[in-house]
């Protein structure tokens, strides 16, 4: 799916002024004269947000990523209570065992950032700043880049326009070329029935990790990287923002391709025969995504022997 277009607006200039100037404190957004929305800063960083009209908050929201069960979320809820909600439901979650760090930070970004895209749809909202000193967790809170990098990415698309105007040279990745092959990363993709390959790379061809099914040891893999580069180019040109999440079916199966660092043009490309479960795919990408953004980060300009 691709990312929404983000509309330049009041609340979205206070957020960019409050993140341009370190500001810490609330900034609440009501709708006639009744508050709908908060969202909670600390040095410039947003630490959380809530909109009225969310559809569900943390806990739900995780259950229904499949990332904990019902009942690792009732266990959570009673322990939440008992301490008269005194500890974040988050920091519960991590200290019972149920979500990692990487994993509470990543689903606590794609959660802060649903409620401020609801937030950004309403019209005529008033919006108001409150300053002061904001005690959280200063390993969980996020630029505003990160949570919105639609409308950064969206501001002045020239650029990127030219940098996509060669994407018609019909450029090829050679996966097994690549020095930086780790399997471990895509395990849950390989033991899946149809899989045939997986790669990060981005729109340069720089390939940042490859694996490929061993049956396939004999064949010469060329991933066609215009194929992502001509939908990303195509998705901003027809306003919808910056490609996100889509998949791709040919006669071979089927490619299912994820932004990883949309500012990096860094994606995963994952292919499976035709018949595959492609829903089951999908969750599983959705839910390695902390997975492969740490293996990007920690591997930033370096390569990776096996």
């Amino acid at each position: 799916m691709a990312a929404p277009v983000i509309e330049k607006t009041l609340m979205l200039d206070t957020f960019i002024q409050a993140s341009e100037t370190g500001f810490s404190g609330l900034i609440r957004i009501f709708r006639s004269e009744e508050q709908i929305g908060v969202v909670i800063m600390r040095s410039g960083e947003i630490a959380w947000a809530v909109s009225k009209y969310q559809n569900e908050h943390l806990g739900s929201f995780l259950e229904r990523l499949g990332q904990v069960t019902r009942e690792q979320l009732q266990e959570v809820e009673r322990q939440y209570l008992s301490m008269a909600k005194t500890k974040k439901f988050g920091a519960l979650l991590e200290e019972l065992g149920f979500l990692t760090r990487t994993q509470l930070k990543f689903f606590i970004k794609l959660h802060v950032r649903s409620a401020l895209l609801n937030l950004l749809e309403l019209p005529d909202v008033v919006v108001t700043t409150n300053g002061g000193d904001m005690k959280v967790d200063e390993d969980l809170t996020f630029a505003l880049q990160e949570i919105l990098p639609d409308y950064f990415s969206a501001v002045d698309n020239t650029e990127e326009m030219q940098m996509m105007a060669s994407v018609e040279d019909y450029s090829y990745i050679n996966i097994k070329n690549t020095k930086t092959q780790v399997s471990s990363l895509f395990a849950e993709f390989s033991v899946m029935p149809g899989y045939r390959y997986s790669l990060m790379a981005d729109f340069g061809g720089q390939v940042y990790n490859a694996h490929w099914h061993e049956r396939l040891e004999k064949e010469n893999l060329n991933f066609p990287l215009f194929w992502i580069k001509s939908l990303y180019m195509a998705s901003i040109k027809a306003g919808m923002g910056s490609l996100d999440f889509t998949h791709i079916e040919s006669e071979l199966g089927v490619c299912i391709l994820k932004m990883i660092q949309p500012s990096r043009h860094a994606f995963l490309g994952v292919m499976f025969e035709k018949d595959c479960r492609l829903g089951v795919i999908r969750h599983k990408i959705v839910s390695s995504m902390p997975r492969f953004q740490e293996f990007l980060d920690m591997t930033a300009g370096v390569e990776v022997f096996t």
